[in-house]
């Protein structure tokens, strides 16, 4: 019984399942001088987007703040994927996709394959001019990414304690992803036992 649980943990339903729960559609790096890191909760905006318009998927949208928060967003792509998350299916690429605009906080940015609004959040600091750049991602990118990062074993073998491993660029988001992996475990299991008792 507990290798089968091992193998439901570590299971493509399972990931995909987690992974609509945690919005990991976007991935957020912050620029550096020497290199550039993968960002998560610790940038100073906040990004609002919607399901139901199509996104520019993979390409990097560059974004820079000034002193007075005030937001310059540049992207350019010789074939720029196109996805529509609502309703899972990829439309047709883009060609020359190219994006440079100014805008205040709140202000909508929409056109042909996206559609997005950017928010100032309580970690923007004036002083502290740095670059960053959001990237949308199809589904199922990150579904490999995560299922091939994920490993669950048993700590023993007799035992019926299973081990959560998983590795990623950023600790924040591994904990996120394996709580709510455990979470979604338990109440998918449970949502079996129910479905069991109410045939009995």
């Amino acid at each position: 019984y507990v290798p089968n649980q091992v193998a439901i943990l570590s299971s493509r339903p399972m990931v995909e399942k987690t992974l609509s729960d945690l919005g990991f559609e976007v991935t957020y790096t912050t620029v550096g001088r020497v290199r550039s890191l993968e960002s998560y909760t610790d940038i100073p905006f906040s990004l609002i987007w919607e399901k139901s318009h199509p996104q520019i998927i993979g390409t990097e949208f560059h974004v820079n703040i000034s002193s007075t928060g005030e937001f310059h967003i540049t992207a350019e792509a010789e074939s720029a994927g196109v996805f529509n998350y609502e309703l899972r299916e990829s439309l047709p690429a883009i060609s020359n996709f190219k994006l440079d605009k100014k805008m205040i906080a709140g202000e909508k940015v929409e056109g042909e394959g996206y559609a997005f609004t950017l928010l100032l959040s309580d970690k923007f600091k004036p002083k502290n001019i740095v670059s960053y750049t959001f990237r949308f991602s199809h589904p199922d990118v990150i579904m490999a990414k995560y299922k091939n990062a994920l490993t669950a074993a048993l700590e023993e073998r007799q035992a019926s304690v299973i081990k959560l491993m998983l590795t990623d660029m950023h600790p924040q988001k591994v904990a996120d992803f394996l709580n709510r992996l455990s979470e979604t475990y338990f109440d998918d299991n449970l949502e079996k036992k129910n479905r069991v008792a109410d045939r009995t």
